[in-house]
């Protein structure tokens, strides 16, 4: 599997602090603090948290002055929008290939399969577009960024180092792909990345992974080439000027959903597009008890205390206030709620036959910035 970063549940142990608050202009204030405790400084964090944990993180998402709550549902697609999207990307010669039941709409929507002779398709179904090519299934560009769920940022530098592909204008392609949304009704983010899967580094993370390097069948597929480079770009949904979340994820106590649109273009041009997690607003209103910075510290101390005397480091590495989208099963709902998430890298230390390993694990805790509630990854 491609190399990425291990997903685990883990905790942290912050100690008491206090006198924090945002100042009207979003940025945050700091009184004197006790030993042991952290220092905030131009909207980052820095010092040691207790016995085993240290904070370096920039703190985000504070400068938003107005924060709502939604209630949503999926955009929905009946027959005239999934004929209009389909022949978008597939031309007038695309034929209707079937109408599925989708089980997993809340008011029994269906899933439209338009297709060509080429191979092409576009699926449209509750929330969802993806039009996709042989060539991109071919060659597993999706499998490179998400093995099995979409890599981070850092991680895919780390993959494809390279800012650009030769002879090949991101620009362009960055242009296409706004173009794309602006004429699908697609409302996306201003935050939109991407990357360049070269070939060098394609080949080196296929010769780890032989399972890229085989076609269904078996048969062994040949090396990338200049000709199978591609841009991969992505850029989070918005929903009436709200930025959702990229990431997600699901515990006893809850589940978020991802919202973003991406796509795949090589030197002919584009070879898969993917919009997933577009809602509809039912309903909003302004949220006006959104807890403090200083709130989340104290959750995190009272609830990760007993972490004292176990042998891991954990770093707080990042903290934003942001939205998720989060689903209630009673009345088959989503909501968009204010929330605070907290990066947490734990460097966990083992002994084996005398030797010391060290691996580093991260997860994202969700605290509801309402009702400091939380669940993690």
């Amino acid at each position: 599997m491609v190399k990425k970063r291990i997903i685990c549940v883990i905790t942290a142990f912050l100690t008491f602090l206090s006198g924090c608050g945002l100042v009207p202009d979003g940025s945050i204030s700091w009184e004197k603090q006790e030993a042991d405790s952290v220092v905030i400084e131009n909207n980052h964090a820095k010092g040691s948290l207790g016995e085993g944990i240290e904070v370096d993180a920039d703190i985000s998402g504070t400068e938003l002055k107005e924060w709502k709550e939604c209630t949503a549902v999926p955009r929905q697609f009946d027959d005239a929008a999934a004929e209009r999207i389909s022949r978008y990307f597939l031309g007038n010669s695309a034929y209707l290939n079937g109408i599925y039941d989708n089980y997993e709409a809340a008011d029994g929507t269906s899933t439209y399969e338009y297709k060509k002779k080429s191979g092409e398709y576009v699926v449209t179904f509750s929330g969802q577009i993806g039009f996709n090519t042989p060539v991109c299934i071919n060659n597993y560009y999706s499998s490179f960024v998400m093995p099995d769920k979409l890599l981070d940022e850092d991680t895919l530098n780390e993959l494809f180092p390279l800012d650009s592909l030769d002879g090949f204008d991101k620009n362009n392609v960055i242009n296409s792909f706004k173009t794309i949304c602006s004429d699908l009704n697609i409302e996306i983010s201003d935050n939109i990345r991407i990357h360049a899967l070269d070939k060098d580094s394609a080949n080196q993370i296929r010769k780890e992974n032989d399972w890229l390097t085989r076609d269904k069948h078996e048969n062994l597929l040949p090396d990338w080439t200049r000709d199978t480079e591609a841009y991969f770009i992505l850029a989070p949904l918005s929903l009436n000027g709200i930025e959702l979340p990229t990431q997600n994820t699901s515990s006893s106590t809850g589940s978020t959903y991802t919202s973003y649109v991406y796509a795949f273009y090589n030197r002919q041009g584009l070879i898969q597009f993917t919009a997933s997690g577009m809602y509809e607003i039912l309903d909003e209103k302004v949220v006006t008890d959104v807890h403090s910075i200083n709130d989340v510290l104290n959750f995190l101390a009272t609830n990760y205390s007993y972490l004292a005397g176990m042998n891991m480091n954990v770093a707080i590495s990042d903290i934003k206030l942001t939205y998720i989208v989060k689903k209630y099963e009673l009345d088959k709902k989503y909501k968009v709620l204010p929330t605070w998430v907290c990066r947490e890298d734990t460097v966990i230390k083992t002994s084996k036959d005398g030797k010391e390993e060290e691996k580093t694990r991260t997860k994202y805790l969700y605290i509801d910035a309402q009702t400091m509630t939380s669940f993690a990854n």
